[in-house]
């Protein structure tokens, strides 16, 4: 897995870049060595969508695939890092009930889009998307 993370800063309410995560502590770029549980840590997926945005854990992805029969125009996608018995895992969970698997993807990003996160954007405006 990449080892590229951010975090919601929880008392000030906004996304922050991470220089180095500890145990107990994250070093937030440009700021103090701060206490972990004072933000919600999320990790890059290794992924970037097609305008070459780096896809993390917490992220809306809108995927467009109108060349696929049965599959609807467009999937909308929350990133969520699970755990299974090999360690951690992301999985896209579905959000506007069309199902679509990675393989569909087939390695190719430049139908995916990072439209928002789980913790600015309101999941009623990501709905109104499509």
């Amino acid at each position: 897995m990449n080892n590229i993370f951010r975090a919601w800063d929880k008392e000030n309410n906004c996304m922050v870049d991470v220089d180095f995560l500890g145990e107990a502590v994250v070093k937030i770029t440009n700021a103090e060595w701060e206490n972990i549980e004072h933000f919600d840590i999320m990790q890059s997926t290794g992924l970037k969508d097609k305008n070459s945005e780096e896809i993390f854990e917490g992220d809306y992805v809108l995927i467009g695939h109108p060349e696929r029969p049965g599959y609807g125009n467009t999937s909308i996608f929350r990133i969520d890092k699970v755990k299974n018995i090999w360690g951690y895992e992301f999985f896209w969970q579905p959000i506007n009930g069309y199902y679509c698997s990675t393989h569909i993807l087939e390695d190719d990003y430049s139908n995916c889009e990072v439209i928002g996160n789980k913790y600015e954007t309101q999941l009623s405006k990501i709905l109104a998307i499509i």
